[in-house]
């Protein structure tokens, strides 16, 4: 599958935004009678590799908030069979949220990540790579297509 015809719009305001669409081209990988998509393939391996220990406080220079809305078009000859489950973490380091709805011709996907600027303590290394680890996990988020007969 390939991403073509992305457009990009960007405003500059207080609070700034920008569009982008895209379309998934070619032939989607199928399993039997199912296809698996990506929620939001421009985000894929979005999360920072984290070790396995750590020696030194959690420093998070930049705090920021990312919003996305993802309006996902299915072709005509599926059906949505699963989509994936609301996310809702909050943690000191920050929260995440996301929520999948399925609409007439498809899903819309809401996420939504708050990363908060601090420094915290190595202590917490355990309950930082796990919330790094809940991001991943959404951006790796699938939609289980059905073939209609």
């Amino acid at each position: 599958v390939n991403i073509t015809d992305i457009n990009y719009t960007e405003e500059k305001s207080a609070e700034p935004w920008n569009e982008i669409s895209y379309q998934l081209n070619g032939r989607i990988p199928l399993s039997g009678t199912r296809a698996y998509i990506p929620v939001n393939p421009l985000r894929d391996n979005y999360a920072p590799k984290l070790r396995r220990t750590r020696t030194s406080d959690i420093y998070i220079s930049n705090g920021y908030c990312k919003k996305d809305s993802i309006s996902l078009v299915i072709p005509e000859e599926y059906t949505i069979e699963a989509l994936p489950r609301p996310v809702a973490v909050e943690t000191p380091f920050g929260h995440l949220e996301m929520l999948a709805l399925p609409t007439d011709d498809g899903a819309i996907i809401f996420r939504r990540l708050q990363l908060n600027k601090g420094t915290y303590s190595l202590d917490d290394y355990a309950e930082f790579k796990s919330f790094m680890e809940k991001v991943d996990d959404c951006n790796k988020a699938k939609i289980v297509l059905l073939k209609k007969e």
